[in-house]
């Protein structure tokens, strides 16, 4: 299968085989067996304030997922794509700066496709209550049972290795 990866930091190459990568931490060695993907090892190192939303959310859907969804991918240990290269008009926020579109090769059949919409919970220290643990156990139970809101955002997880195969040209037309 074919699918679509948007490299907002310009890190991969033609040719390149993704894998998952060895990560020295407490958490790690606990949670995924040492080895996490690179959106994992972001998301396994220093927080700073600015991230600290993204942050909490990654940390609770991943324990909802290895509590109540085991059979899921972990997003800690998963390759993001998006199954058709229209989708991409659906991440604006992504855009810029420009990214390279790569189309990926997925040699197996072990993808997950998700709503990114449903990444809800993080606490917002600008309104009270700052944080819902409602909203958030909510919010990643309906991620991880495959349920899409009313604006979806699909995103596939992808088991590492995939291959990075060429730069997908793609025009954003607007009407």
């Amino acid at each position: 299968m074919i699918a679509y990866h948007l490299d907002r930091f310009h890190s991969l190459h033609e040719g390149q085989t993704v894998t998952l990568s060895s990560c020295p931490s407490c958490a790690s060695t606990h949670l995924f067996n040492g080895n996490v993907s690179i959106h994992g090892q972001k998301y396994l190192s220093d927080c700073y304030a600015n991230d600290f939303n993204s942050y909490f959310i990654e940390y609770t859907f991943e324990l909802v997922r290895q509590k109540y969804f085991p059979q899921c991918l972990s997003r800690f240990q998963s390759f993001f794509a998006l199954e058709h290269p229209e989708d991409i008009l659906l991440w604006p926020e992504l855009l810029v700066p420009t990214p390279i579109i790569w189309e990926i090769e997925i040699p197996h059949e072990n993808f997950q496709k998700f709503d990114a919409n449903l990444l809800l919970g993080a606490p917002c220290f600008n309104s009270a209550p700052a944080w819902s643990p409602e909203e958030a156990f909510s919010s990643a139970l309906r991620y991880w049972n495959g349920e899409f809101s009313s604006t979806p955002k699909p995103e596939l997880l992808i088991q590492l290795p995939v291959t990075v195969k060429t730069v997908k040209r793609f025009s954003i037309v607007e009407d």
